[in-house]
């Protein structure tokens, strides 16, 4: 009699990477996916404008939290300054992340931009440009589009819009990237700036991405105030982009299975930022291999909890 052979569930694994900011172009994009089993992918739109850093108020606040940084006593603001206006110039439109989702369907998922710290006009603006181009829902950066989540009417505006219209926010939380780097930099990204708007919005999907520990300097900053959201409030979900050694450590895996549980954490590898220090394949295997995590849980973080949450046909 034959012996009876059984597959390896994780050997070809649905693979959903909710964090790709598509920079490069679709073919690149879709070499790096195929290399790396990956499915599908979240494409990224970022509206960010230079011009913002010359307003009086953001510029006067901006440049008080450079002096609370470690290297405000090494380098001159100037020289800060300038890196931040470069990085502000948008790089991913809500068009371009359109026309690839478009062009792509089968492995591509849009998501849009708008810039909250405008005003309540251009907002609307860009809220109804993501709707017109069928994009599936925005992603917001609080210290590079200055606004604070705790305050902001227009963060208020944008949740009523995602849960009437049925999409996503996925909202970056955590230090930024260079040259917002540093705690001070970053304090509009901290996990409990959300809380104000959690207690009207119950509905709308908030993707916490990094899970709050995103940081250069402090790995893991404000991992568990990102634990507690997500035990507080279940439309909150949390993305490993860029912080996948979350899984790699037992106390850490414990702490995420009793406070927001394993149906709400996401893959995601913030290609192509972390492109030049690891490949999509090293992260997709820090899930694959973790021995802290259990079979069914690496099977819905790798891809099974984004088909659920982006209603994606697939075997889950």
């Amino acid at each position: 009699m034959a012996e009876e052979t059984h597959s390896d569930p994780l050997a070809n694994p649905l693979v959903i990477d909710t964090h790709v900011h598509p920079k490069m172009g679709a073919e690149a994009l879709l070499t790096e996916m195929d290399s790396a089993g990956v499915q599908r992918a979240v494409l990224l739109a970022v509206e960010t404008d230079p011009n913002d850093l010359r307003d009086p108020e953001r510029l006067r606040q901006t440049r008080f939290r450079f002096f609370r940084t470690p290297e405000a006593r090494r380098i001159f603001w100037s020289e800060i300054e300038a890196v931040m206006l470069q990085k502000l110039t948008p790089k991913v439109t809500n068009q371009v992340a359109a026309e690839l989702a478009a062009a792509h369907p089968d492995r591509f998922i849009g998501l849009g931009s708008a810039n909250l710290g405008k005003d309540p006009a251009s907002v609307e603006n860009h809220l109804q440009e993501i709707e017109r181009l069928g994009l599936r829902g925005i992603k917001l950066l609080p210290f590079a589009q200055f606004f604070d989540p705790a305050t902001s009417e227009n963060f208020l505006r944008a949740c009523a819009w995602c849960e009437a219209t049925g999409r996503v926010i996925l909202l970056h939380t955590g230090c930024g990237a260079p040259p917002w780097d540093a705690r001070a930099f970053s304090e509009d990204a901290h996990p409990d700036r959300l809380r104000p708007a959690l207690e009207k919005y119950h509905q709308v999907p908030i993707i916490l991405a990094h899970l709050g520990s995103y940081s250069k300097d402090e790995p893991g900053i404000w991992f568990e105030e990102a634990l507690q959201l997500g035990k507080d409030y279940p439309n909150v979900y949390g993305d490993l982009a860029a912080v996948a050694w979350l899984v790699e450590q037992e106390w850490r895996v414990e702490r995420m299975r009793e406070t927001i549980g394993f149906k709400r954490i996401l893959f995601a590898s913030d290609y192509p930022a972390v492109a030049n220090q690891v490949s999509v394949r090293y992260m997709i295997d820090l899930v694959r291999n973790s021995p802290y995590l259990e079979v069914d849980e690496k099977l819905d973080i790798l891809g099974r909890n984004a088909a659920r949450l982006f209603g994606i046909d697939a075997v889950i």
